[in-house]
């Protein structure tokens, strides 16, 4: 057993040690915040400043849905997919295809699947970019602070 100091020992070596016993007389009870945090305070990094104190609640909702929906348009898709892909491998159909003497059921998922991953990735940064673009224009830039210089500070 370690040594502690005199005052942390126990007054018999026996007696199991309780080195929180000194603290227990300091604690503060710790309340967590009274109301739900708003939109902001959530979904800006306050590290970096918050780039849109003032944006419309509405409008930020609208880009959120529209970003998920996209997202799932686009899972969807790749489901159906692969699912397509499962079920010509799944019933023979594929093995009577060949393209450049490679079996059409090994070249869809060597070959054409990762590359649809990597298009339908594209496509989603673009058109995810092109509506924070678009929601930027609409909120208008007298709602960015680091244009008046306040950049980081907090209210």
């Amino acid at each position: 057993m370690p040594e502690l100091p005199p005052r942390l020992a126990p007054a018999d070596p026996a007696e199991p040690t309780d080195v929180f016993a000194p603290l227990r007389g300091h604690r503060v009870r710790v309340l967590g915040p009274r109301r739900a945090p708003s939109l902001t305070e959530v979904l800006l990094d306050p590290t970096r400043g918050h780039l849109r104190e003032d944006a419309d609640d509405a409008a930020l909702r609208a880009l959120i849905r529209h970003q998920l929906r996209l997202a799932v348009g686009i899972v969807g898709g790749f489901f159906a997919v692969v699912v397509l892909t499962v079920v010509l491998i799944g019933t023979g159909a594929a093995d009577r295809w060949t393209v450049a003497s490679v079996p059409l059921e090994w070249l869809i998922p060597a070959a054409v699947l990762p590359g649809l991953l990597l298009v339908l990735g594209w496509m989603f940064v673009r058109r995810t970019e092109a509506r924070e673009a678009r929601w930027a224009r609409e909120t208008g830039p007298d709602s960015d602070p680091a244009a008046a210089g306040t950049a980081g500070e907090r209210p």
